[in-house]
Order: C-alpha cells, then sequence, then structure tokens
C-alpha cells in the first residue's frame, strides 16, 4: 500500500488592515466592504459563502484593481 502524502500547508491569507470582514448571521455569508476609487461611495461590498471564499475574492478584486 503506497502511503497518501498530504500536500505541505498553506498559511492561511489575511486581508489586508483597511478590509473589515463580518458574519451574517442571519444569511450565513461571509462580507466585506473593499475600498473602491471608481465607485459611487468609494466601497464595494463582497460577499462569500466561507471566510475563506471571501478572503479569495477580496484579493482577486484587489489585486485586478491594483
Amino acid at each position: 500500500m503506497t502511503p497518501v502524502l498530504a500536500a505541505p500547508a498553506q498559511p492561511p491569507l489575511r486581508l489586508p488592515a483597511n478590509v473589515n470582514p463580518w458574519y451574517g448571521h442571519a444569511t450565513g455569508h461571509w462580507f466585506a466592504m473593499l475600498p473602491w476609487p471608481s465607485a459611487t461611495y468609494g466601497f464595494r461590498l463582497v460577499e462569500a459563502d466561507t471566510e475563506g471564499a471571501l478572503t479569495v475574492a477580496v484579493w482577486r478584486l484587489l489585486t485586478e484593481i491594483g
């Protein structure tokens, strides 16, 4: 029997200091407001099912505008 090797652990992604996430107990989703210069009020709301998915979505958006 061949042993199964786990992938090396990746450090958890962290959100930038200017992004504050929160969990919506009523919706069961995670949210964050991103600074977004081209938005009407200067922010963009991001929503995801999990905290990890929210972090990935935030970084994807920030690298698109950065």
